[in-house]
């Protein structure tokens, strides 16, 4: 028994120093007995002494242990269920548009790419677009810049209506190096108000070219029936030699982006701290909107 004990011990001991990554705010996932019965107790051991360590390592550790592949997923929130966290201080309680801060501590770097996004835990899958993306993180050339670690995300205006039960939806942070052959996972449990359809916008009201038919705000660029204000026999009225028009060939809202909205979150082609970082502009930490 002794010997077992001090085996542990050093499991522990040498797992604390591998880790190399996990968020600290807001609070994410933490293993307990569940995560200890779905993915075995060598895993368990190493995920509780060490939780800054990465996927792989983990899955190293499950051969040869009595673990349940449907329940342990790994690449989900590092194999760690919500009824280990189904406690009301690890619950976050996000609105829309809300600003979330989040520090995150990067022990080692390792390039590669980040994506922080809202993730439904049925399907494993995102929803809507990224609330930020890194191309370059954690970089072993320049090193690990302020905006990898320091952060901030805008939450979407709407979510799916399953969002509103905790354990339903997460905000996942997800750093993976192609270099390190390692991916880094932590997941925020959060339960967001109201419901929709993940953020699309409405189509806009009109019939047979009244702002909606081929030219709806933000298709084109076009209100109403290739430019038109009302239907297509109104050709004279509402101005000389012609119909009236808003924008001139649809110019309203920039090549038609004048309502089409974009989905959540920091979208743009950037580099550094652009849109919320909140720190120096870093160009070796270009963040670009991309899908996950």
């Amino acid at each position: 028994m002794q010997s077992l004990s001090i085996a542990s011990l050093l499991i522990v001991a040498a797992t604390g120093v591998a880790g190399h990554g996990n968020v600290i705010t807001p609070p994410p996932r933490v293993a307990g007995e569940g995560f200890k019965a779905a993915c075995g107790e060598q895993p368990f051991n190493n995920v509780k002494g060490d939780p800054n360590g990465n996927i792989q390592q983990l899955e190293q550790m499950m051969k040869g242990q009595n673990f349940d592949a449907s329940k342990c997923q790994l690449d989900l929130c590092k194999g760690i269920p919500f009824s280990d966290n189904n406690k009301p201080d690890r619950i976050q309680k996000f609105s829309p548009g809300q600003k979330v801060d989040f520090k995150v501590a990067i022990t080692a770097p390792h390039t590669g790419t980040c994506v922080v996004a809202v993730v439904d835990t049925s399907s494993n899958t995102m929803i809507g677009q990224p609330l930020i993306a890194f191309d370059n993180y954690a970089s072993t050339k320049t090193g690990v810049a302020k905006n990898n670690t320091d952060f901030s995300v805008i939450m979407p205006d709407s979510l799916p209506a399953k969002c509103g039960t905790a354990g339903e939806c997460v905000v996942r942070w997800f750093w993976d190096s192609a270099e390190a052959k390692q991916t880094y996972i932590a997941c925020v449990d959060f339960t967001f108000p109201g419901g929709g359809g993940g953020g699309a916008q409405p189509a806009p009201p009109g019939n047979n070219g009244n702002q909606e038919n081929n030219g709806n705000q933000g298709n084109n660029g076009n209100q109403g029936n290739n430019g038109k204000q009302g239907n297509q026999g109104n050709q004279g009225n509402q101005g000389n030699n012609g119909p009236q028009s808003q924008g001139n060939n649809g110019n309203q809202g920039n090549n038609g982006n004048n309502g089409s909205g974009s989905s959540n979150g920091q979208r743009d082609k950037s580099s550094g701290d652009n849109q919320g970082s909140g720190s120096g502009s870093d160009s070796c930490s270009r963040i670009r909107r991309r899908r996950w």
